[in-house]
């Protein structure tokens, strides 16, 4: 994994007070946010190298790239930021990170569909873990169009 630019603060800091936006119940992290209504944009949209540093003592740090294809909505590159940050704090298994990152993207955007990856310098090893919902589980083509742009370099 490269390392991410940046890597001494958040790519995208969350505003103060994000987390009042946040469902505090064990079960569900996403946001209680309106989206905004699409204007034309009908592909994956993509946020990639979403800088993560979990509390959990055997991470070093991480990246996340979450990618959706709206259905009839979007929202702002901060509400996803905010998800992923919540989640990070909570669950420090990254296989269970990864999923409640998609399962919440899904839940506050209801895309057509998400991809989630997440990349970890462990102790010994760099792990990536996925999870991919909707139309990115059914359509081959989508997903390879997803690893291939999260590995380009800018």
């Amino acid at each position: 994994m490269d390392e991410p630019m940046g890597t001494d603060a958040p790519a995208v800091a969350p505003p103060d007070g994000w987390a009042s936006g946040a469902r505090d119940d064990e079960h569900d992290h996403s946001f209680e946010r309106a989206p905004a209504e699409i204007h034309g944009c009908d592909g994956m949209i993509l946020l990639r190298g979403i800088v993560i540093r979990p509390s959990h003592a055997l991470w070093r740090t991480g990246v996340v790239h979450i990618a959706f294809v709206p259905d009839r909505s979007v929202t702002g590159v901060s509400t996803i930021v905010q998800i992923v940050d919540a989640n990070a704090r909570l669950f420090p298994m990254q296989e269970r990170l990864t999923v409640r990152i998609a399962g919440a993207v899904d839940r506050t955007l209801r895309p057509l569909g998400v991809a989630v990856t997440v990349e970890v310098a462990h102790q010994a090893a760099i792990v990536t873990t996925s999870r991919t919902l909707g139309i990115f589980r059914s359509d081959a083509d989508l997903r390879r169009e997803f690893r291939s742009l999260i590995h380009q370099h800018p």
